[in-house]
């Protein structure tokens, strides 16, 4: 790696959207594994920072790359009881894999504590790709529930077919967005 990353939440935003392509290539070769997968925090962070930062007339997208279950901030769905991190201390790491539960966000209805509505109501689409063997089934239902639900769509992602499933994604934005419009694919 090239320099040791310290991560200062469960789920963080690395480069705002206003960053420039050697600044995304530079915070991707930042990037230090770690473990716990905070889907339904980044879901929630990533819909935020497309919110806010994003152009008005552009296509919003998420593409959500998981190489294991759910588990931190518990159910990208808000499936089951919802805890208010005040409530009983809850914190972000407090759920395991598949847990039937979440981890509450501020301001947001309760519809939109499941993030594919809340993606929705922000016209944001979520891309999903499974990326591991050792996603269960109910990781990868949640991944595409997540990825329909938003107009999206769900690959199984392998070492031989990633290009492709990227190259695919590309296309169907590019596809969206519409006649003499001008994508820039990373």
């Amino acid at each position: 790696y090239n320099t040791p990353k310290q991560y200062r939440d469960y789920a963080m935003v690395d480069l705002p959207l206003i960053g420039t392509l050697s600044s995304v290539k530079t915070e991707l070769d930042n990037i230090v594994p770690d473990y716990g997968t905070p889907m339904r925090g980044g879901i929630y962070k990533a819909i935020n920072e497309l919110s806010v930062n994003g152009s008005s007339d552009a296509v919003k997208a998420i593409v959500l790359l998981s190489d294991g279950d759910y588990n931190w901030y518990g159910d990208p769905l808000a499936r089951g009881a919802g805890h208010y991190p005040s409530q009983y201390s809850y914190r972000p790491t407090d759920y395991g894999n598949l847990d039937q539960g979440y981890y509450i966000f501020d301001g947001l209805s309760a519809a939109e504590q499941n993030l594919s509505v809340y993606a929705r109501h922000k016209n944001v689409t979520i891309y999903s790709i499974g990326y591991a063997d050792n996603i269960s089934s109910g990781g990868r239902s949640t991944l595409k529930a997540l990825a329909e639900s938003t107009g999206g769509k769900y690959y199984n992602g392998t070492a031989a077919n990633i290009g492709a499933v990227y190259t695919a994604i590309a296309g169907e934005l590019k596809t969206e967005a519409g006649v003499d419009t001008d994508m820039t694919i990373f």
